[in-house]
C-alpha cells in the first residue's frame, strides 16, 4: 500500500485572488462562469498527479491555532478515473464548500441550492457542506483486492469518531475493536501520523 497527501491551499489562494479583498463575501459563481472555469483548472492541476484506483482517503483540517479535525472518510468504488476522478467529482459537485471555507460563511449553501432548477438538491448540498473547512486530503492506495473496501470505509469512519462529513455512512452499532479489520487499524494509525505531521495552514 502507498500513502500520500495533498494540500488544498492552492484552491483557497486562487479563490481569494479571483475576488480580491471584498468587504463582504462575494456571490457564488455559477457553473460555466469564468471564475468557475478557473477554479476547475486549479483543482484539475492539483489532482493531476494522483494516479491510483482502489484507495481510501481522509479529508481533514489542519489550521493555525485550531485543533486538527477529521472531516470526511471516503473510498473509490468504480470511479472512471480512480481516486483522481472521485475527488474531481467531489470538487465539482460540492464546490460551494471551498467558498464557504475561504470566506467563512454559510451563505453559499442557499446560493448553491438555488443554482439547481427543477430538482431539489437541498439534502445533497447540505451534506456536501458538512465537508467545509478541509485543508488537506491524505490517501492510501493499492488496497489489496481481497479486502472489502466498503467494510474498510465503515471501520475507518468508526475509528475516526464518525466525522461530520459521514452522517450517512456511520454504523448504527459500532463494532467492538477486535471485530475491526487489521488493515483498517493500520491505515487509521498511518493517517493519524500523517495528520500530526502536517504543517498548519492559515486560510
Amino acid at each position: 500500500m502507498k500513502y500520500d497527501s495533498i494540500s488544498i491551499e492552492p484552491i483557497y489562494t486562487s479563490i481569494k485572488k479571483m475576488h480580491g479583498n471584498p468587504i463582504k463575501a462575494p456571490p457564488l459563481p455559477k457553473r460555466g462562469a469564468e471564475m468557475f472555469t478557473e477554479f476547475t483548472s486549479v483543482y484539475e492541476t492539483l489532482l493531476s498527479s494522483i494516479d491510483c484506483n482502489r484507495a481510501v482517503y481522509l479529508w481533514y483540517s489542519a489550521k493555525h491555532n485550531e485543533e486538527n479535525e477529521y472531516i470526511y472518510v471516503g473510498i473509490t468504488k468504480k470511479d472512471k478515473a480512480g481516486l483522481r476522478g472521485r475527488l474531481e467529482d467531489h470538487f465539482n459537485q460540492g464546490y460551494h464548500i471551498f467558498w464557504m471555507t475561504a470566506f467563512a460563511t454559510n451563505q453559499y449553501i442557499d446560493e448553491s441550492i438555488k443554482l439547481y432548477t427543477g430538482i431539489d438538491y437541498t439534502r445533497t448540498v447540505n451534506n456536501q457542506a458538512l465537508r467545509n473547512g478541509v485543508t488537506h486530503i491524505v490517501y492510501c492506495s493499492d488496497i489489496p483486492d481481497d479486502i472489502n473496501i466498503e467494510v474498510l470505509e465503515k471501520d475507518l469512519i468508526q475509528l475516526f469518531g464518525n466525522p461530520r462529513g459521514n452522517v450517512r455512512g456511520k454504523r448504527k452499532r459500532p463494532l467492538p475493536p477486535e471485530k475491526l479489520l487489521p488493515i483498517s487499524v493500520e491505515i487509521y494509525n498511518a493517517f493519524v501520523q500523517k495528520v500530526k505531521n502536517t504543517s498548519p495552514y492559515s486560510i
